[in-house]
């Protein structure tokens, strides 16, 4: 086969590669979306707390297209950019069909070691939604330790129906969280660890005498110990939080009832101070009217005294004007008299 043809038929298998896994986590975060709201409802109720229906929302905000160019990414750097092809014979390396199934074989082989790039986005938005609803159902400060159990408590109950899951691709049913990827990725392993603050040392955990599958069921065993450790905590923690709100309630209920006691004798108060005022102003009312009735009532009405030149303005005007008159007359007469 020439050199140049390979190169594309090595090109376009790639392309098939990332095309398949693509698809194939396009599956995986379709179903992971799901499970996870069934999940934790489910731990919910078991805990004995009512259905969420609230407006949080796990991975709302991770983008699809985002994930898918992070995998392909990936696969160039990790496997794909080294790969010179499948290990065929010269007969089937020039079977277009042979080289393609060996091609897709190779992707399924190496997705383990590539996949983690996924699981690693998916659990760090799975601690983000649980941690947001255990703030969501006890957002005070004094239930920190109810908050932090409850996150734990549902986000191991999700990864351990994630391990249960299965996803159907090729009319086949696999694993949605593989073993083999959870085993052999250690990457994986680390985010496991710091989102459940659990130590998942499988690299100790392997002997020669333990396959994958005991290892995986190892795995198992200590999520399921995990979660039903938090699980009787977390009730512990929530009969206690029942109890301080309880007696919190009692508290305020007695606070109310003393302030509406405390209204009401103000209001009683009040209300004798007012009546007091007014017999007061009643007992005022009859003295005034005792010491009327000592004062002797006039047999007969008063008469209006007549108007005088003194008592209206302007006929005094009027009288002095005639006295000026009268003065002027008689001065004037005088002055006659000694002329003649």
């Amino acid at each position: 086969m020439a050199e140049s043809d390979l190169a594309v038929r090595l090109g376009a298998a790639k392309n098939k590669i990332k095309e398949k896994q693509c698809r194939i986590i396009t599956l995986c975060m379709n179903i992971t979306k799901k499970l996870v709201g069934k999940s934790v409802n489910d731990t919910l109720k078991e805990i004995k707390l009512c259905e969420y229906a609230g407006a949080i929302t796990y991975c709302s905000n991770v983008s699809e297209t985002e994930v898918l160019q992070r995998l392909c990414v990936e696969w160039d750097e990790q496997k794909l950019n080294e790969w010179r092809g499948p290990n065929l014979d010269a007969a089937d390396m020039n079977d277009d069909i042979a080289f393609e199934k060996a091609a897709l074989e190779f992707g399924a082989e190496n997705a383990i070691h590539i996949n983690h790039v996924f699981w690693e986005l998916m659990l760090r938005e799975l601690f983000a939604y649980c941690h947001n609803l255990s703030v969501d159902y006890f957002p005070e400060q004094v239930d920190q330790n109810a908050q932090h159990t409850l996150q734990k408590c549902l986000f191991v109950c999700v990864v351990l129906d994630l391990l249960k899951a299965t996803v159907i691709v090729d009319n086949k049913k696999h694993s949605l969280l593989p073993k083999k990827l959870l085993i052999n990725n250690v990457r994986l392993q680390n985010a496991l660890n710091e989102h459940m603050d659990i130590k998942f040392d499988i690299e100790q955990w392997r002997r020669p005498d333990m396959d994958d599958k005991k290892v995986f069921q190892r795995c198992g065993t200590m999520l399921q110990k995990e979660a039903m450790k938090c699980g009787k905590e977390f009730v512990k923690l929530h009969k206690l939080h029942k109890l301080r709100k309880r007696k919190e309630k009692k508290q305020k209920e007695k606070e109310l009832q003393t302030q509406l006691q405390a209204v009401q004798e103000a209001a009683k108060k009040s209300e004798t101070e007012e009546l007091k005022a007014e017999d007061d102003d009643d007992e005022d009312d009859d003295v005034r009217a005792e010491k009327k009735d000592d004062f002797p009532v006039p047999s007969t009405p008063l008469q209006e005294a007549p108007v005088t030149a003194i008592s209206n303005p302007s006929y005094t005007y009027i009288y002095v004007m005639i006295i000026l008159v009268a003065i002027i007359a008689v001065i004037l007469g005088v002055l006659l008299r000694f002329k003649s």
